[in-house]
């Protein structure tokens, strides 16, 4: 699951709504994450339902091959999420250091008037 971070710059900048949209993405992730969860109640339906009408080496295959698939893309779904927390965390420091940088020049050049 490849995502471009550069795609998250957002031209207005208020902390509280940046914050904002970083939680609702870690929510939906998170959401996301738990549904295909080899924990989760959807994995463990698919799983019975396999185990009630199937039998055999394919089976036993197909198990293995779903329980690998949904672990590794949890994995890629906690990536995306720490990934996501880093990338804003970060977004907002670098926006509010430039800020701050350009209100001291703004106001070195008004005193040296």
């Amino acid at each position: 699951m490849a995502f471009n971070y550069n795609q998250l710059n957002i031209v207005g900048r208020d902390r509280q709504s940046i914050e904002w949209i970083k939680n609702v993405l870690i929510h939906e992730l998170e959401n996301l994450r738990d549904k295909v969860s080899v924990k989760g109640e959807s994995f463990k339906n698919v799983i019975n339902t396999a185990n009630d009408v199937w039998e055999g080496a394919d089976k036993d295959q197909f198990v293995k091959n779903i329980t690998a698939s949904a672990n590794e893309y949890s994995a890629n779904i906690d990536v995306m999420i720490s990934n996501l927390k880093k990338y804003i965390d970060q977004d907002l420091k670098d926006f509010d250091s430039m800020q701050k940088n350009a209100k001291n020049i703004a106001n070195q050049r008004y005193n040296m008037r």
